[in-house]
Parts: structure tokens; C-alpha cells; sequence
């Protein structure tokens, strides 16, 4: 398993986040928490480092830097190993307005293409 510290905080009710999460779980050991953003848990850290989100992108706080959307996506995949270490790489030459905007169009979407949970995903306790 890869370590990479921080918290990753994502919509639990979203199916594509929570299987991408499933994803995260097998890749990185402990040092990296995962929470819905909508728990309570969740909650205390988006208040714990003023944030302001809504469920609608996938934000990353490793050591005091922020990363949200596609930014922390990026960086996960960076240190995920190959392949997708090798995936971000190949992404990343695109412009990062394209890889924002193809990213928004997923997010925006989410829930009509994959579908909603009926309850939050909460991966660890």
C-alpha cells in the first residue's frame, strides 16, 4: 500500500465518488482519511479548515494545501503508482481548463449518469 497523508473528503451519496473512494481504500494505507463530506465527521473538517464546498467535487488537505476537483484527483493518481501514476502524467499535458471543465461536466452530472445512494457511503469508522 502507498501513503500519502491528508484527508480526502468526497460525496457520500454519489456512486461514482464512493466507488472511486473503494478504489482509494485498496491503493493507500491509513495515513490518508476518507470521509463524506456530508457526515459529521466530514463536516468538522470542512469547518476545521474553512472550507467551503459543496458535495460536488472531490477535495484533498495534505499538508495545509487544499486541492479540489480535478487538482486532487491529479495528485492521488500522482502518487497511486502505476499505472496511474503513469495515467497522470499522460493526463496532465492536457490543459488544465480542459481537464476543469471535463471534470465539472462529470460532476454536474453525477447523479444522472451513475446514480445516488438512498444512504451516506462511510468507507472506514
Amino acid at each position: 500500500m502507498r501513503s500519502v497523508s491528508g484527508i480526502l473528503l468526497f460525496d457520500g451519496y454519489c456512486i461514482l465518488c464512493s466507488s472511486f473512494v473503494s478504489i482509494l481504500l485498496k491503493k493507500f494505507d491509513a495515513s490518508l482519511i476518507i470521509v463524506a463530506m456530508q457526515s459529521s465527521k466530514g463536516l468538522e473538517y470542512l469547518k476545521k479548515y474553512s472550507i467551503y464546498a459543496e458535495p460536488d467535487e472531490v477535495i484533498l488537505v495534505h499538508e495545509n494545501s487544499v486541492f479540489k476537483g480535478v487538482r486532487a484527483i491529479l495528485f492521488l493518481m500522482k502518487h497511486g503508482g502505476f499505472p496511474w501514476s503513469f495515467l497522470e502524467k499522460t493526463v496532465s499535458f492536457f490543459p488544465e481548463t480542459l481537464l476543469v471543465w471535463l471534470y465539472r461536466r462529470v460532476a454536474d452530472n453525477r447523479y444522472f449518469i451513475f446514480g445516488k445512494r438512498k444512504m451516506c457511503y462511510r468507507p472506514r469508522s
